[in-house]
């Protein structure tokens, strides 16, 4: 276990010490900030304060933020699994199976750390017309209210539904947007590292954002409606899916037996690479 954690260790710190990642820092927060920047002139002009998870799950449930959220890990992650020089010392100490499980261990990681920064970004950026009462406030309210004329109220490609206030408190609704966000962002980085192995290069996140775009493009352009139960992004939008226990358990049982068969598709596919040319 403290070899497994130790390779965690070492994935995180050459991830964080290299160049893309401020990159992507810097395209998550240039996006968030896109998609909120009349809100808090609104918000001060108006006297008005909005809850603080409000934006985290505003963002979370509509397909265009998603959609920018899941470009920005993907430039973070896009190369997993992480190879470097040396990996021939690596698997003398360890086997493919464990520094695979690795991996996965430190998308997971680096997912988490990565929502975390995602929500104090946000925080921050409304600070100082925050309110912690765990009720909606008047703010989005009026934003469901008009529904696609959200723009209104200085909210650019974001829509409230009536239907997500209505399925639980603020607090609630933050916790399963967190978790449902998890859950996607590391089946996206399940997938590229599937696709990396199979393609032998690091062109897995190029076909798991072409994935993202053309599922984006048929929904819009032609709203195909089978998309509505198997489209990861679909799943975890709280605007056109209410929480209810089926929709949560459906999610849930989606994303654990869907990232099973990329851990297997994953080992398949990592036992056919040739240690020496694993970098």
């Amino acid at each position: 276990m403290g070899e497994l954690f130790a390779l965690v260790r070492n994935s995180i710190r050459r991830l964080f010490g290299r160049p893309r990642f401020y990159v992507a820092l810097m395209v998550t927060a240039c996006s968030l900030i896109l998609i909120f920047r009349d809100a808090p002139g609104f918000l001060r002009e108006n006297a008005l304060c909005i809850q603080v998870f409000e934006p985290f799950i505003m963002t979370i449930s509509n397909r265009l933020p998603q959609l920018l959220l899941v470009l920005s890990f993907l430039l973070l992650l896009g190369d997993a699994p992480f190879f470097h020089e040396g990996m021939e010392i690596v698997f003398v100490r360890t086997n493919k199976r464990r520094w695979l499980a690795a991996q996965m261990l430190t998308v997971g990681a680096v997912t988490l750390l990565w929502l975390i920064f995602i929500v104090l970004f946000l925080m921050l950026f409304f600070v100082p017309r925050i309110s912690f009462a765990n009720e909606w406030s008047v703010y989005t309210k009026t934003a469901a209210r008009l529904w696609y004329g959200s723009n209104v109220v200085g909210l650019s490609g974001i829509d409230v539904a009536m239907q997500l206030l209505l399925s639980g408190s603020p607090y609630v609704l933050f916790a399963v947007s967190l978790f449902y966000c998890f859950l996607l962002f590391f089946y996206c980085g399940m997938w590229a590292i599937v696709l990396n192995l199979l393609t032998k290069r690091s062109y897995g996140s190029v076909l798991v954002v072409s994935f993202c775009a053309l599922r984006f493009a048929l929904y819009n352009l032609f709203f195909v409606p089978v998309l509505e139960m198997i489209s990861p992004m679909n799943l975890i939008d709280l605007n056109s899916r209410s929480l209810t226990l089926q929709n949560f358990i459906y999610t849930v049982l989606f994303f654990t037996l869907q990232s099973l068969l990329l851990w297997f598709l994953a080992n398949r596919a990592l036992r056919k690479r040739d240690i020496v040319h694993l970098r």
